[in-house]
């Protein structure tokens, strides 16, 4: 199963993002935005781990920049846990979110992001999300 069917846009797992869709980065205005999508897998009695060292390894998530150079850049995109640790984040660094995501919707992993590169307006093409690669197993 692709990486991104674990990508959700609502606390509730119900609505996959849409990787069709680019990420909306900025306030109408061009200033700094946030957003927040949760990481989780809905089936029940299942969990995600990584895939290389499963159990153990850390499950992360990171911002790629498919241009690498053009604005806005992946550096401009922090990431973090909670609203409030955006403001100690370092742009363009991966986040761990553990070594399991238990199933249900109380279990998923909120994912905070902030666009820093205020004056940019609009979406972006070039910016996406990437999940380490992991598996989902029964949970025990």
């Amino acid at each position: 199963m692709s990486q991104l069917a674990y990508i959700y846009t609502d606390a509730t797992l119900t609505t996959l993002y849409d990787t069709e869709t680019p990420l909306e980065l900025a306030a109408a205005d061009g200033s700094s935005a946030d957003g927040v999508i949760y990481i989780g897998v809905p089936t029940a009695n299942r969990k995600l781990q990584d895939a290389t060292n499963p159990g153990t390894g850390q499950i992360q998530v990171s911002i790629a920049d498919a241009d690498g150079g053009t604005d806005p850049d992946d550096t401009d995109i922090r990431l973090a846990t909670t609203s409030n640790g955006l403001d100690t984040a370092t742009g363009g660094s991966t986040l761990d979110l553990g070594t399991e995501i238990l199933s249900g919707a109380g279990n998923a992993i909120a994912v905070h992001m902030r666009f820093t590169n205020d004056g940019f307006i609009g979406n972006s093409t070039d910016i996406s999300l990437f999940l380490s690669s992991m598996i989902e197993v029964a949970a025990s």
